[in-house]
């Protein structure tokens, strides 16, 4: 009896949550984070700063081999590695800053809970890309 009684106030207590839910369902936004990323000027620009950057390291790499022994290129090639990820780790730290800023900014003004990424969710929520676009102009 004491068991009935408890499931009997457990799904009391979920239909009370259920339907004091429906008035104020969260919404959410979603975001094809590809079709940004080619669209974008700021986005565009911070990847062709890394493979600007990217190809003048090489540039120097091919004009240093000339001149240095088989040990010593090596040895540049690994230091020049390592410089060329420090640099892109910064750059895609600036990309994320820049992502955040643009889609917190989108969320607030559309009164968003969150914003998912579009490729993750089947179905439903607020299609922001070209909001999150005309904010990384």
């Amino acid at each position: 009896m004491k068991m009935k009684k408890g499931l009997l106030v457990g799904m009391a207590l979920m239909g009370t949550l259920l339907v004091a839910g429906c008035g104020s369902e969260p919404q959410f936004g979603v975001l094809d984070g590809q079709r940004v990323m080619a669209e974008s000027p700021k986005i565009q620009a911070i990847q062709q700063e890394l493979q600007t950057k990217g190809e003048a390291m090489q540039e120097q790499l091919r004009k240093d081999q000339r001149s240095m022994s088989a040990a010593q290129f090596a040895k540049k090639q690994k230091e020049t590695m390592q410089e060329f990820m420090v640099i892109r780790k910064g750059l895609e730290t600036q990309l994320e800053a820049t992502m955040e800023t643009a889609t917190s900014e989108v969320a607030a003004e559309k009164k968003l809970n969150l914003i998912l990424y579009k490729q993750g969710v089947a179905q439903g929520g607020i299609d922001v890309t070209d909001d999150v676009i005309k904010k990384l102009q």
